[in-house]
């Protein structure tokens, strides 16, 4: 059966008309779509609020890191809670410290927990990752500052 041979429905939400098909039964397709959308909403908020955002970041940081979100806490603790280049108590970026490591020893994506150097604020991470760790890079560059 198409839904050319289908009889015209009333939206239960607009009352609007449309043609019934797989998925539409009581209500139209915009209507579908805004229910779906509004409950998508609801349990993003409820799985954010059920400590959900703080779950992800500890898996990330010990599938990758093999350390925990507390390991983390505790490691800028111990850095005076400042970022251990710049010494800034922010972390600036998305509000998260990131964790260095040496990726000589770790050229992959994941560590193995062993060369972790410190936390770092987002803005002396990215730039320890556009200098490549290259500590020739960092001094001729640290030589053309101070002419």
């Amino acid at each position: 059966m198409t839904n050319a041979t289908r009889e015209p429905r009333t939206c239960g939400d607009c009352g609007g008309t449309f043609v019934p098909g797989k998925w539409t039964k009581s209500r139209c397709n915009r209507c579908r779509y805004a229910r779906e959308r509004e409950s998508r909403r609801v349990n993003y908020e409820q799985w954010r609020d059920n400590g959900g955002l703080e779950h992800l970041r500890n898996a990330h940081l010990v599938r990758k890191y093999r350390i925990t979100a507390a390991d983390l806490a505790a490691m800028v603790e111990a850095q005076g809670g400042a970022c251990a280049i710049c010494k800034s108590p922010e972390p600036g970026g998305r509000g998260n410290w990131h964790v260095d490591h040496d990726h000589s020893c770790c050229p992959t994506q994941r560590t193995c927990g062993k060369c972790i150097r410190g936390a770092l604020c987002s803005r002396c991470n990215q730039a320890l990752g556009l200098f490549q760790d290259d500590i020739d890079r960092l001094r001729a560059a640290i030589a053309y500052l101070d002419r």
